[in-house]
């Protein structure tokens, strides 16, 4: 299991701080929690999530990257800004 937190880049200001339920996350044992950058407009996510600090297994990594655009919807939750994930277990 884990765990999401994101937090508007600027204030800090907490958004989102809740275990991820409805994901499969993968069986890797040894991944570290990540942090990722993103960005929101009006239509939704900006460019697809940035990994600025890597659980230092590539495929979760990927996996959350994908998860914060198809899984959790993070452009339709959050209004337009910079936000930090966090993610951890």
């Amino acid at each position: 299991s884990a765990y999401i937190q994101v937090t508007e880049s600027g204030t800090g200001k907490t958004y989102i701080d809740e275990p991820i339920r409805d994901a499969k996350v993968p069986s890797a044992n040894d991944w570290q929690p990540l942090e990722m950058l993103v960005l929101i407009d009006r239509a939704g996510l900006v460019v697809p999530p940035t990994v600025s600090r890597s659980s230092t297994a590539d495929g979760v990594d990927d996996f959350f990257r994908s998860y914060l655009e198809n899984g959790l919807h993070l452009g339709e939750r959050l209004g337009p800004g910079s936000y930090v994930v966090t993610i951890g277990r």
